[in-house]
């Protein structure tokens, strides 16, 4: 089992018609230069779209992963408010540097 600090990649697909297949996941994932060494796609709590994580073979930076993200169709909001954060990690508390790539648990208000 992989500890959830491990994963990398935290795509969020707001509707089923969102979703990668896996294969296309890897394809695009290969074409930028990265492997992916494991991977896993849950519903959202929402039920309505989708929760992929990935792990790959050697670690991103931070707005790489930001860039990976939108690459594979994360949600465009998420991900702008990733970058911003991604932005200003060595600023940040430890608790906002842990925690600047999460996947909610509940849907926006």
């Amino acid at each position: 089992m992989i500890r959830p600090d491990a994963w990398h990649l935290r795509v969020d697909w707001d509707t089923d018609g969102d979703r990668l297949s896996i294969k296309r996941v890897r394809g695009l994932l290969e074409r930028a230069g990265h492997n992916v060494k494991r991977w896993q796609c849950k519903r959202s709590p929402s039920r309505k779209g989708w929760h992929l994580r990935v792990e790959l073979r050697k670690e991103p930076r931070p707005m790489e992963v930001v860039a990976l993200q939108l690459l594979l169709g994360s949600d465009p909001l998420r991900e702008a408010s990733n970058m911003r954060r991604a932005k200003g990690l060595r600023r940040a508390p430890a608790f906002w540097r842990a925690r600047w790539n999460v996947l909610y648990q509940r849907g926006r208000s």
